[in-house]
C-alpha cells in the first residue's frame, strides 16, 4: 500500500501538495477506506479460498498464484502490499521464490508471510534470514493469519480501526 502512494508521488508530483496540504493530511488519506492488496502463492486451492473469503469479507484485495512462477508474476505485476508464499509449490521452491522477490527492485520491500506445513525450525531460521518478515506454520488459524498481515503491513486490524 505504501509502495501505492510512493508510486503516486512519483508518477503525479504536481498533484500530490494539491491533494494533501501536510503530513496529517498524508496519514488520513492512507488510513481511510483502507485495503490490503494481498497476494496468496499456496498450491492448496481450498486455502487459498478460504483466506481469500476471509480477507475480500474484510474488504481487501486478494490475488491467488498457484506456483512459485505465477507468484513471481503476480508479485511484479500487483504490486500487492505483503505476499503469503508456500514453501512446497510447483513452478520452483517458495525459497527461490522468495530469493528472487526480494532481489527484486520492484517486490523488495514487500512484506513476505512464509507459510508451510513443514515443522522444521531449520526452514524458519533460513527463511528470516533470506528476508521473509515472518513464518507461520500450517494448518493455519485464519484469524492468526489476518493478525500477521495486519501486524507486518503496520495496518490497524479491521475491528481496531472500527473501534478507534
Amino acid at each position: 500500500m505504501f509502495a501505492r502512494v510512493l508510486s503516486t508521488v512519483a508518477s503525479e508530483p504536481h498533484s500530490w501538495p494539491d491533494r494533501l496540504s501536510n503530513a496529517s493530511h498524508c496519514i488520513l488519506y492512507i488510513l481511510k477506506g483502507i485495503n490490503m492488496k494481498v497476494l496468496i502463492a499456496d498450491d492448496d486451492k481450498d486455502l487459498c479460498q478460504l483466506l481469500g473469503a476471509v480477507l475480500r469479507s474484510q474488504g481487501h484485495e486478494v490475488f491467488f498464484a498457484f506456483d512459485a512462477a505465477q507468484a513471481l508474476t503476480l508479485a511484479k505485476n500487483q504490486s500487492p502490499d505483503i505476499i503469503a508464499l508456500d514453501i512446497n509449490m510447483p513452478g520452483g521452491t517458495g525459497m527461490g521464490a522468495l530469493q528472487k522477490i526480494k532481489m527484486n527492485m520492484k517486490t523488495s520491500m514487500i512484506p513476505v508471510l512464509v507459510i508451510s506445513a513443514n515443522p522444521y525450525e531449520q526452514n524458519n531460521a533460513t527463511m528470516l534470514q533470506m528476508g521473509a518478515a515472518e513464518y507461520m506454520q500450517k494448518p493455519l488459524d485464519s484469524e492468526k493469519f489476518c493478525e500477521a498481515l495486519y501486524r507486518l503491513t503496520g495496518l490497524p486490524a479491521a475491528g481496531a480501526a472500527a473501534q478507534g
